[in-house]
C-alpha cells in the first residue's frame, strides 16, 4: 500500500514538473531573437487548454506579448526583435539625414492648459505629446504624437489640428518621422524602446 502512494505521489510529482516545464517552453521561445510568432502562439495555446487562464496562471503576459509580437512580425510570422527595430530606425534615419533641417522659424509659446478642474474622470482633458516632427522645407505641416492620443496632424503651422491615426491599431505614438519628399506620408513609432 505505501508503495502504491509513493508511485502515485511520484506520477503526480512528474506530471507536475512536465507540466511547468512545458510552460516554460511558450515563455523562453517568446524571448529568443527572431522567434517565429505562429510556433509560440501554438505552445502557448497548448499550455493554457491543459494548465487554465486564471490568476496567476501567466496567461495575461501570454496575450500582452501576441498582442505586442503581431505588430513586429513579418508574413511568415518571425517577429523583428528589438535589436532588428532599432536596426531599421538607424538605417532609415541615415538614409533621410541629408533631408534634415535643423533649423526652425517662428515664436513658439505655450498655450496651455496651466491647470485643471477637478472631473469626475482622472484626467480632465490633459495629454502629453512626446513625439513631434515637422517637415523641414516649408515648416507649415507638422505631426505630433501622444502615449495614449494618437497622430494629430497640422497643415498650417499650428492653427489648426486634426487627428490621422484614429484607423490605425494602435493609438500609442512614441515617435514620428515624415517623409522628406512627400510631407502628407509619414511613419510612427508604437513600441517604446529602451536599450
Amino acid at each position: 500500500m505505501k508503495i502504491n502512494n509513493i508511485k502515485k505521489n511520484l506520477i503526480l510529482l512528474l506530471l507536475i514538473i512536465g507540466s511547468q516545464a512545458f510552460g516554460q517552453d511558450w515563455y523562453e521561445k517568446s524571448i529568443e531573437e527572431n522567434t517565429n510568432f505562429f510556433e509560440v502562439e501554438k505552445l502557448g495555446d497548448a499550455y493554457f487548454k491543459v494548465n487554465g487562464t486564471g490568476p496567476g496562471s501567466g496567461y495575461k503576459l501570454f496575450l500582452r506579448w501576441k498582442y505586442f509580437a503581431q505588430r513586429n512580425m513579418d508574413k511568415d510570422g518571425n517577429v523583428l526583435s528589438q535589436k532588428d527595430i532599432v536596426n531599421n530606425k538607424r538605417k532609415f534615419d541615415s538614409k533621410y539625414a541629408q533631408h534634415r533641417s535643423a533649423t526652425f522659424s517662428g515664436n513658439w509659446s505655450e498655450l496651455g492648459p496651466f491647470s485643471w478642474q477637478t472631473t469626475t474622470n482622472w484626467n480632465p482633458g490633459l495629454g502629453r505629446i512626446i513625439s513631434l516632427a515637422v517637415e523641414a522645407k516649408y515648416q507649415q505641416v507638422l505631426y505630433a504624437g501622444s502615449p495614449g492620443g494618437g497622430v494629430w496632424r497640422t497643415r498650417n503651422a499650428g492653427a489648426k489640428w486634426e487627428p490621422v491615426g484614429d484607423h490605425l491599431s494602435s493609438l500609442t505614438v512614441w515617435g514620428i518621422g515624415i517623409d522628406p519628399f512627400d510631407s502628407t506620408l509619414f511613419i510612427i513609432q508604437t513600441q517604446q524602446i529602451r536599450s
